[in-house]
């Protein structure tokens, strides 16, 4: 009843699923819409079937149990609504080809080469040595190469799958082995990739000289490189928030599907990496509200010069459809976490809930949250962070000039 309802008012308006807005069509000239229609209905109903199966297959907290049924959905829901580019895939992958410049093609890929010597330089040898959470990681990895294949690991206060199935994987198909070397090798994987993913996101907030800089400080960085190199899950954070913002403000500027189907999907993925994710959703929805208020704003004043101009893309109809299918589409990718949140709350939010300090009163736990900001500004240029296992004890993350720029930034 929910999918019918859903579906009627696409079915009975004007406005396609494609988040179009047609003219109405004269009669006999339906069909072609209508078998457009059938086959999008179809593929989302596939979706919905196969989401349900993989919901009840992953009870138990059994990743296997629903993995292909959760693969299937993914699939049938990206082919029900993302847009085909007019002249197909390979004509667009070639277009775009021909309009990159071949310049800032070298310098990204030189930046990104200076990552990758900052992150693999001596890496089996530094840093030397493993900590009680490296190796309560391994007896993870090692459950993963004997067979279990849980969605969530509650050892050490609950960890997200992907690591543990990242290292698996690279222990099982390269001459790696079982330790602390293929924990470092697939975080500096991420953090390597990270590095033009950061260009992307500069280049599309402020310009190509702004990508290229926060690639190379990024690539350099103190902070960034001793996360990636330590092996521990801190960078999927970055890896997996730097694109989903970037294919947000695509989707914010351009209101492309599929820029807001690929957001969705990301930060689903992304919230399978490491318990700081959660906090992303809140960024993204807050990123969509500042956008509808700017827009609001504008068509105020646009209204006042020229009121056949004052209708702003945030404000139709198909921003919302678009943004809404984003929405689901983060909803499907995090279905066998959301199965296991479900099942096992006290678990799912245990790991979290100890860093909070539940003890606590309310006039307590503010302090302490603006405590941890104060700590968090000052950790860039004053004093770092304390925990050895993270980085260099009370080091500050960035070094004379990026930390003295940062001041400025901050204000």
């Amino acid at each position: 009843m929910a999918v019918v309802l859903f579906l009627v008012p696409f079915l009975r308006s004007s406005v396609d699923l494609s988040g179009v807005q047609r003219p109405v069509e004269a009669p006999g000239s339906w069909a072609p819409l209508f078998r457009s229609r059938f086959w999008r209905l179809f593929f989302l109903v596939t979706a919905l079937v196969l989401a349900f199966l993989a919901f009840r297959g992953f009870a138990g907290n059994r990743l296997a149990g629903g993995f292909w049924f959760w693969l299937g959905a993914l699939f049938y829901f990206v082919i029900a609504f993302g847009e085909r580019p007019a002249g197909g895939w390979l004509l667009l992958i070639r277009r775009t080809w021909e309009r990159i410049d071949r310049r800032t093609l070298l310098a990204v890929a030189a930046i990104t080469g200076l990552g990758i010597l900052f992150r693999l330089y001596r890496l089996s040898s530094v840093p030397a040595e493993m900590t009680s959470d490296h190796a309560e990681k391994l007896l993870d990895v090692y459950d993963v190469l004997s067979g279990r294949r849980p969605i969530f690991f509650p050892r050490n206060t609950g960890r997200e799958m992907i690591q543990f199935y990242l290292t698996a994987a690279l222990i099982r198909f390269t001459p790696l082995t079982i330790g602390h070397l293929a924990l470092k090798v697939g975080t500096a994987l991420f953090g390597i990739v990270t590095v033009p993913l950061t260009f992307l996101l500069g280049k599309e907030l402020y310009g190509r000289k702004v990508g290229l800089l926060a690639a190379f400080f990024l690539a350099v960085s103190h902070w960034h490189v001793a996360i990636t190199r330590v092996g521990l899950r801190f960078p999927f954070t970055a890896a997996f928030a730097v694109p989903a913002l970037y294919l947000l403000v695509r989707a914010l500027k351009r209101n492309g599907r599929n820029d807001w189907l690929a957001a969705g999907l990301i930060l689903g993925i992304g919230l399978h990496t490491y318990t700081a994710m959660r906090i992303v959703p809140l960024l993204l929805l807050l990123l969509v509200g500042v956008k509808v208020g700017g827009d609001l704003v504008s068509r105020r004043w646009a209204a006042r010069r020229s009121p056949d101009q004052a209708r702003a893309t945030s404000l139709d109809d198909s921003f919302w459809l678009n943004a809404v299918l984003g929405g689901l589409a983060a909803a499907l990718a995090f279905l066998p976490l959301l199965r296991f949140m479900l099942d096992e709350p006290g678990l799912f939010w245990f790991r979290a809930a100890s860093r909070a300090g539940q003890t606590l009163s309310f006039a307590a736990t503010w302090r302490t949250f603006w405590g941890n900001v104060q700590d968090a500004l000052l950790m860039f240029n004053y004093r770092g962070d304390v925990v050895p296992a993270n980085t260099i004890p009370e080091a500050p993350e960035l070094g004379l000039v990026s930390g003295a720029l940062f001041v400025p930034g901050v204000v």
